[in-house]
């Protein structure tokens, strides 16, 4: 078990790497190997969403992101993000649910308040 663990946190760590290197397909497969060592890593199926994301493959974003929150609902991040996928996809209803919970969990979450202001003016809400 603790070699898995390693393996995992190591694909992890190094695929940071290649995210910031923008090299998206050789961090696809690292988070995809981490996860495939461990589909509980709710670390890097956050990753892989943000991958996703960082490429505006918002649709392929939305799994990830959503094994992520069974990982650690806690997150405000994670509920941000699947929040993103979702807006940019103009599923307006679902994005709010999700800008609303990351608020929810950390009040100063601002470019999640500004995002729920973006719903409300793709639905003419005041």
């Amino acid at each position: 078990m603790a070699a898995v663990l390693l393996r995992t946190v190591s694909h992890s760590v190094g695929s940071d790497r290649l995210i910031c290197a923008r090299s998206w397909k050789k961090a696809q497969t690292e988070f995809e190997r981490a996860l495939t060592l461990d589909p509980s890593n709710h670390t890097a199926a956050y990753q892989l969403g943000e991958v996703y994301t960082r490429q505006k493959k918002w649709e392929k974003a939305v799994e990830p992101l959503e094994e992520a929150l069974k990982g650690s609902p806690g997150n405000p991040r994670y509920h941000f993000k699947l929040g993103e996928a979702l807006f940019e996809q103009e599923k307006y209803d679902l994005a709010r649910a999700e800008f609303e919970s990351a608020i929810k969990l950390s009040k100063t979450f601002y470019l999640a308040y500004y995002f729920l202001g973006r719903v409300h003016a793709k639905q003419d809400h005041p």
